[in-house]
């Protein structure tokens, strides 16, 4: 059992080092998603080199439960009051989304060679955080989920800002700040993520603590029953872990076969790929 945790100690200590270290220089360069894209850049390289990067599964559904809760809180009376004055807004954006997921897997498959699940997780919008925590608890391959996807981020970064001045729009809504939440709602708002993602668990729900505690957190903050944000500080480094937790992925993978895989890789032919319609 020592040998164990010394070996554990060992390999983890490491990794979140070398996650921070990632933090920083992707903060230095105002990268998006610093905390998270940061680790997970740093810590892939550094398993590519042949570094034993872990992060231990403990520590992993630890990170779930704060994702989730941090993503749920989210959800308050204000943003639940304003959906319900745009359903037809909302029933637009809903059909374009899925039309958009839909076209985009399909391009991922056809002509960059994703399977079903990858590219699916790649071609939904929405929070980077979530879709990457999905993603490493169902076995797809995350280093492509996560190409897309902070791309995906650093485009909007970049872009709509620029096109919201093109246009001369200006934004008059407001969130409300209900400040840090305080330690009794916390306590009672985790205890309820745990139970209801033991309980997804236990139905066999894909990610299960991750969602329960999503719904949970939704749930309690949208009644206002818990209001108010975890602490910056805590939230941060659970996307730094959680960015740590993709660099691992790539422990045990063969580097020369992944060179020839590379260097024989398919180029994007997706163009000259008939429509699945079409090609009945």
């Amino acid at each position: 059992m020592r040998v164990t945790a010394h070996r554990i100690l060992r390999e983890t200590l490491p990794t979140l080092a070398i996650g921070a270290l990632g933090a920083g220089i992707f903060w230095l360069i105002g990268f998006p998603a610093y905390t998270l894209t940061g680790p997970a850049a740093a810590v892939s390289v550094a398993t590519l080199l042949g570094m034993k990067s872990l992060i231990p599964i403990p520590l992993r559904d630890v990170v779930f439960v704060v994702i989730g809760v941090s993503i749920g809180s989210t959800v308050t009376p204000e943003v639940i009051e304003t959906a319900l004055t745009w359903p037809i807004s909302l029933g637009v954006l809903a059909v374009t989304l899925l039309v958009l997921i839909l076209v985009l897997r399909v391009m991922l498959m056809r002509g960059f060679g994703y399977d079903a699940l990858t590219a699916t997780l790649s071609a939904t919008p929405g929070h980077l955080s979530y879709i990457l925590s999905l993603s490493t608890t169902m076995g797809v391959d995350v280093g492509r989920v996560a190409l897309v996807q902070a791309t995906r981020v650093l485009l909007l970064t970049l872009c709509v800002p620029v096109l919201i001045s093109f246009w001369g729009m200006t934004g008059t809504a407001y969130v409300v700040d209900y400040g840090a939440i305080g330690l009794v709602p916390a306590a009672l708002v985790f205890a309820a993520a745990v139970a209801l993602g033991l309980l997804f668990k236990r139905f066999g729900i894909p990610a299960p603590l991750l969602l329960g505690a999503m719904a949970a957190s939704a749930i309690s903050h949208g009644a206002n029953l818990t209001p108010g944000a975890l602490p910056h500080w805590i939230t941060a480094a659970a996307f730094m872990v959680m960015g740590c937790l993709i660099g691992t992925r790539f422990r045990g993978l063969d580097r020369k076969g992944l060179l020839g895989h590379w260097r024989r890789g398919r180029w994007p032919h997706w163009y000259l790929v008939p429509w699945p319609p079409l090609a009945r």
